[in-house]
């Protein structure tokens, strides 16, 4: 197989559309909205409220608010004792009620420095590799400042969730704050935007996977649908962890490939790179720079620096959540170090013309089939996160008792069914779904509201922003600023569905390969 036939570069519209069916899921969903209200006790109508009850599958519907009504006693049922997500933390409640969990919650026991790792082998995805394209897209000046500026303010909007959760320390997930605080309608647009974000992102994550493995045996002649089946395979026995805190060691190893193959592609773009003509040279200030252009970059940032879906399943992980600012310590210098060296030596050395995929910088050999070797680990290591995230999900809607059960063969079985299901749909999704590269655009978008738009929209609803009103307005600000991100994200995504409609042979490489995405970052840029 020729390098060719595989080897395409990426297609950064995916970078800066990650989001743009929230609109439409918004939209939708508010027309039954409750005006919101928090803790639980409102009500909506019943078909609405089943339905966003499914989506939001880590709440309890039922919160203590609700149990107290006297409802149950009408009925002739003592009054529920079950521990709601949604119960604060009051000195006033019963101690011994205050220190049990949710029996779906995960086992608390994780230290915060374990918890970093996991973040960075998730959030430092792929898209690090891609950087270099979006600083070509606004320069030195706005590359620099968009690497310098963005990470804060992801830890900005992850603080607002940690602060947001401290008198809910039963929330084990987003959409269980989003309850306890907002209200249940806002819950579930939570969910359908996180379930849309994690499973476009399982099927890119394995079409990259593919890629990557092709790319290890580029003589070997077989389709990337091939290849996909190859990793479903592979995938399935890391798949049976159950914890995030089991993939520590894994996570480890994964910082450490992405490092050795970051660090192969660096020197060959170092020492072999041709010196830029002028018009390709690397440039202060990007001329021509449109809304779009620069929203575009924006959102591969956005995208490089966030991992907020997860953040509240991580914290419930922690013996001591209350540490969780920590684990900044290490992802700060790693992220920001990393991601400096990639994007800025790319793009100085090579200007406009730097390789959207930088692995794509190593001529064929066995450099370049060591750096797609390494590429590869990272990639299921990451989809392993993902996919343990979305499986935990599933599990606790269908047999919750038996989520956190080790020991029987029937929660084995479950896990192993839910687990091998999610990996193969998202092979089946990814390939037989024609332009599924531009569903991940639409869906991309969708990060700048999960990352910069619901934990403001939380916080600000939480109890805390009564006493802080100061900061109001700066949550306020931030909030709107991903929604811009978010729109001009739909946009350019719909420019390309506009464009892909008059090229007959986009996103169909030939009979093999035309249901499949051969472009490596999967994501608007984790």
């Amino acid at each position: 197989m020729a390098r060719d036939d595989f080897d395409i570069g990426v297609n950064n519209n995916i970078v800066s559309s990650i989001g743009s069916s929230s609109g439409i899921v918004v939209g939708s969903l508010a027309v039954s909205s409750d005006g919101g209200g928090g803790g639980g006790g409102e009500r909506t109508p019943l078909l609405v409220e089943r339905f966003l009850g499914s989506l939001s599958i880590g709440s309890h519907w039922q919160s203590s608010s609700h149990a107290s009504t006297g409802d149950e006693a009408s009925l002739g049922h003592e009054p529920s004792s079950s521990v709601s997500c949604c119960d604060p933390r009051d000195d006033e409640l019963d101690a011994s009620k205050m220190k049990r969990k949710p029996e779906h919650a995960p086992p608390a026991e994780a230290t915060w420095q374990q918890i970093a790792v996991v973040i960075i082998a998730e959030v430092v995805g792929v898209g690090v590799l891609s950087l270099p394209v979006a600083v070509a897209k606004v320069g030195w000046f706005g590359g620099v400042t968009l690497l310098l500026l963005m990470f804060p303010l992801n830890v900005y909007t992850a603080l607002l969730l940690w602060r947001a959760r401290r008198p809910f320390p039963n929330a084990i997930s987003m959409m269980d704050l989003s309850q306890c605080t907002v209200g249940r309608t806002f819950s579930g647009i939570v969910a359908v935007s996180v379930f849309a974000k994690v499973s476009t992102g399982l099927g890119a994550y394995l079409l990259t996977a593919a890629h990557a493995l092709a790319g290890t045996f580029y003589d070997v002649d077989a389709c990337l649908s091939t290849w996909g089946l190859a990793v479903v395979v592979i995938l399935m026995a890391p798949m049976q962890l159950r914890t995030f805190t089991s993939t520590t060691t894994l996570c480890i190893w994964n910082a450490f490939a992405l490092l050795v193959a970051i660090g192969i592609a660096i020197v060959y773009i170092s020492t072999t790179t041709p010196t830029p003509t002028p018009e390709m040279a690397p440039v202060m200030f990007a001329k021509g720079v449109d809304a779009p252009t620069f929203f575009g970059a924006v959102s591969t940032f956005v995208y490089a620096y966030g991992g907020h879906y997860m953040y509240l399943e991580l914290m419930s992980e922690m013996a001591e959540p209350e540490h969780f600012p920590r684990v900044f310590w290490i992802n700060g210098p790693f992220q920001v170090g990393l991601y400096s060296l990639v994007a800025l030596t790319a793009y100085g050395h090579a200007g406009k013309g730097v390789p959207a995929f930088v692995i794509d910088a190593i001529p064929l050999g066995a450099s370049y089939r060591i750096a797609q070797l390494l590429v590869f680990f990272h990639i299921c290591v990451s989809f392993l996160i993902q996919g343990m995230f979305m499986s935990r999900w599933i599990h606790v809607t269908v047999s919750k008792s038996r989520v956190n059960d080790r020991t029987s063969w029937r929660a084995s079985l479950e896990w192993f069914c839910i687990t091998f299901t999610v990996t193969l749909v998202s092979w089946v999704l990814a390939t037989s779904i024609p332009f599924f590269d531009l569903i991940i655009q639409f869906c991309g978008a969708l990060y700048a509201l999960i990352t910069l738009v619901w934990p403001g929209l939380i916080w600000l609803f939480s109890a805390e922003t009564r006493r802080r009103r100061g900061e109001r307005a700066l949550v306020a600000l931030v909030c709107a600023f991903g929604v811009l991100v978010c729109c001009f994200g739909v946009y350019d995504a719909l420019v390309s569905v506009s464009a892909r409609r008059h090229d007959p042979d986009a996103g169909n490489g030939g009979e093999c390969r035309k249901l499949t995405l051969l472009s490596p970052p999967p994501l608007p840029a984790t």
